[in-house]
């Protein structure tokens, strides 16, 4: 398999457009079009020194423990521990943060 290809497709509705709306609300749509493309060009998810998660990483590891995300990186052969910066978003009472770890090695 080409490790350069995107495992992860955002599929944006009209709904989602709406919400980019004044006094409106991001949704996890919104927010993982937004980590896409600041990923853009990371094309080698292997020797990038970066990675995205999606925003269901962590409402899934705070939900359901380490085992549900566990395999995550792992069936796709990444070592977060060799990249340089992880990109989690995170939603936690209706906000919306962006958590950066840096060097987790």
């Amino acid at each position: 398999k080409d490790s350069r290809q995107r495992a992860h497709f955002v599929t944006i509705r009209v709904e989602d457009y709406e919400r980019l709306g004044p006094r409106q609300w991001l949704n996890d749509s919104l927010v993982d079009l937004f980590m896409l493309w600041i990923s853009r060009d990371n094309n080698d998810v292997h020797s990038s020194d970066v990675h995205f998660f999606t925003s269901h990483f962590y409402s899934t590891l705070s939900e359901k423990g380490v085992e549900a995300v566990e395999s995550w990186t792992a069936r796709k052969k990444i070592d977060i521990f060799k990249k340089k910066l992880i990109f989690i978003p995170i939603n936690k009472t209706l906000h919306w943060s962006l958590c950066v770890v840096v060097n987790p090695g």
